[in-house]
């Protein structure tokens, strides 16, 4: 469980994020296992809340690993089961399989929308940005493609990318995610990068309102890190009533109130039980240079294994930064390089390996 420092799309195609590698490790060391990693970009532990349910009784876990908190911005706040009724109603039999298939289903809608660039279009991008005409010829071009609105989108946002609108040009940036977004509101990167880039500029000609306007008849679609993202829009503005009406339904209440400094710890806590009820064992880990006692202290009389990624990242800073991060948008720490994956899947291979082979015993 995680966000854009655990998501495989913020990786190499290819050796992947360290849930990935830690996969392989495993495997290579004769242990046969599968890790799924749900961790999207964006997320809030709040929205992970929302959909834990569905993928614990989906995929039905041995163990889960967390590194999850640092887009807790508050408003949000997870609706626990109110009494003994709802709970046996929550375990039923029958809500379980509702939960199965309703994750089955969503699995389904996102895999039918390819998260990548489709496969020969890379060359026709270069070909087409080499031109050097003008952006707007560029993206008409795009849209007059023979192939699914989907793709199109995904194209669009992969030609800001290789163009660097984002630094050049901010306005035509997002002009461009929004029309990429309108050929495909349910596709979750392009709608996450439209929101997250609205969140962080607000002079922007498209205000969250106009965001919200397209992605609104798609909203049971929409994953949880572009709904996180959607909802940051309106940390300074009242969020609109069908939207809070529909995070109703996701048992998630959206709040005015100030920031929660104990938003983490009161979810991190909910995570726990939700795990300890289906007999699942639980890793916190820790971010990289951070220090572990804070979030030890979440966790009272609660059997818990705590990983820390200080030690094995510590040794390269300051000196050896860009070899473990790419950026610094955590001031000490960022997201981390192909190597700084490495370090945390080597961080947690012994005691996932002792994990399960004491349950083998």
């Amino acid at each position: 469980m995680g966000e854009s420092t655990t998501d495989d799309y913020f990786s190499d195609s290819v050796l992947g994020a360290w849930p990935r590698q830690l996969e392989k490790s495993l495997k290579k060391s004769g242990l046969d296992v599968q890790i799924i990693n749900i961790a999207k970009g964006g997320d809030t532990t709040t929205m992970m809340l929302s959909e834990i349910d569905n993928i614990l009784d989906y995929y039905k876990p041995q163990l889960v690993i967390s590194m999850i908190g640092v887009n807790d911005y508050g408003h949000t706040k997870y609706i626990e089961s109110s009494g003994v009724l709802e709970y046996i109603l929550n375990n039923s039999a029958l809500l379980k399989l509702k939960r199965w298939i309703s994750h089955a289903i969503q699995n389904h809608n996102v895999s039918e929308v390819s998260m990548t660039t489709p496969a020969g279009y890379y060359d026709y991008l270069h070909n087409l940005i080499g031109l050097n005409q003008d952006h707007q010829l560029s993206i008409s071009a795009i849209t007059n493609l023979r192939t699914s609105n989907c793709q199109k989108s995904i194209i669009i946002a992969e030609y800001n990318t290789l163009t660097n609108l984002e630094e050049t040009d901010i306005n035509l940036h997002a002009s461009f995610l929004v029309k990429a977004l309108k050929l495909c509101p349910a596709h979750p990167e392009v709608a996450m990068r439209a929101m997250a880039l609205h969140v962080n500029d607000e002079s922007l000609p498209n205000s969250c309102d106009d965001i919200y306007k397209i992605l609104k008849p798609y909203l049971s679609r929409l994953e949880t890190n572009t709904i996180s993202q959607l909802l940051a829009c309106y940390t300074v503005r009242t969020a609109p009533k069908y939207l809070k009406d529909f995070l109703q339904t996701k048992r998630v209440e959206y709040t005015t109130d100030e920031y929660d400094v104990d938003l983490t710890k009161k979810n991190y806590n909910i995570l726990y039980n939700k795990l300890f009820e289906r007999d699942i064992t639980l890793i916190a880990m820790q971010y990289p240079t951070v220090g572990i006692e804070e979030l030890k202290s979440y966790f009272q009389n609660s059997k818990v294994y705590f990983i820390e990624n200080k030690a094995n990242f510590m040794p390269y800073l300051p000196q050896d930064y860009d070899k473990v991060f790419i950026d610094k948008f955590q001031q000490t720490w960022g997201h981390t390089t192909l190597f700084g994956h490495k370090l945390i899947s080597d961080n947690l291979e012994k005691i996932v390996r002792g994990i399960i082979l004491s349950s083998k015993q």
